[in-house]
């Protein structure tokens, strides 16, 4: 297995959650950031049944497209929450190297926000305007979060076959979970995400209505 912008394991610890006698030939993961790696280590480190395959586990760090493996290939290949990372330029390239690291009857899971035509606007308006009201240009200008109209037209272009999602849940957006991880209580610039969120949603189709339901709550 490869994960991909793995970060702290977050899929192999909840793994090793669900069975501490998880059989794996191999499990790398690679991270390009060290204080990722970092926390990760430390987490895996206490969970119970990594002792077990530690010797088949490796954290490799380097961003995705300049992993250059010398002769690994894979059975599966893991994004989650990762493919919105590269630019919206870049993630045909993504999924071509994906390709390429597996082998034959391989498969890629993808863990996204399954975006429709009517969703997909502002959604990436909402994350936009949080990166940016939080000091995030950078990534407010490189995160491309795919709709599955395009996930699916990139995945024809390399030639993979998409399947129907295997499991669809529905996600809240509690925006007061960011105040301190990303706005670092910083109630001003926090506020002027929510007043953006709200105004963005006012001007939106009733279709996008019918589909997001907003609840307002203090501080949220």
């Amino acid at each position: 297995i490869i994960d991909i912008g793995g970060g702290y394991g977050g899929v192999l610890l909840a793994c090793l959650d669900r069975s501490s006698s998880l059989e794996i030939d191999q499990y790398t993961i690679i991270e390009p950031y060290a204080q990722q790696i970092s926390k990760g280590k430390e987490l895996l480190n206490g969970q119970a049944g990594f002792e077990a395959i530690r010797n088949n586990f490796k954290y490799i760090k380097s961003s995705f497209l300049d992993y250059a493996p010398l002769s690994d290939t894979f059975d599966q290949a893991i994004l989650k929450m990762a493919l919105h990372e590269f630019p919206k330029n870049q993630q045909i390239q993504v999924l071509e190297k994906c390709f390429s690291l597996l082998k034959p009857g391989g498969y890629l899971n993808l863990w996204m926000p399954h975006l429709t035509e009517t969703t997909h606007p502002f959604f990436t308006e909402v994350i936009r305007q949080k990166d940016l009201a939080a000091g995030f240009q950078e990534l407010a200008s490189q995160r491309y979060f795919s709709s599955d109209t395009t996930l699916r037209n990139n995945a024809a272009a390399v030639g993979w076959k998409v399947d129907k999602p295997t499991f669809i849940f529905e996600y809240i957006l509690d925006t007061r979970l960011r105040l301190d991880s990303e706005f670092k209580n910083q109630p001003q610039a926090y506020q002027r995400w929510l007043e953006r969120i709200i105004k963005t949603y006012e001007q939106s189709s009733d279709k996008l209505k019918d589909e997001v339901p907003i609840l307002k709550v203090p501080n949220g």
